[in-house]
């Protein structure tokens, strides 16, 4: 049984987000190694591609969320120091 008198819900509020919006939190929690590096900017190509520095070795680099894992992983043969 449902207790409507109380308020209570089971969905998240916006205020329980925090300021992020909803998407973005998602986005954080599915790429979480966004967060060691700062994007400086969008590549004007398009698509995912951004000029990104390593919050660890401060090189520059660019490209997705795929290099941006290669490196701070050091998954070899990934075209990215």
């Amino acid at each position: 049984m449902v207790d409507k008198g109380k308020g209570v819900s089971s969905q998240p509020t916006s205020s329980s987000c925090g300021s992020g919006s909803a998407a973005s939190i998602a986005q954080e929690e599915r790429l979480p190694l966004w967060s060691y590096v700062k994007i400086i900017e969008k590549t004007p190509k398009g698509g995912g591609n951004s000029v990104f520095r390593c919050s660890f070795c401060g090189n520059e680099f660019t490209g997705s969320y795929t290099r941006v894992k290669a490196h701070l992983l050091k998954i070899p043969k990934q075209g990215i120091q």
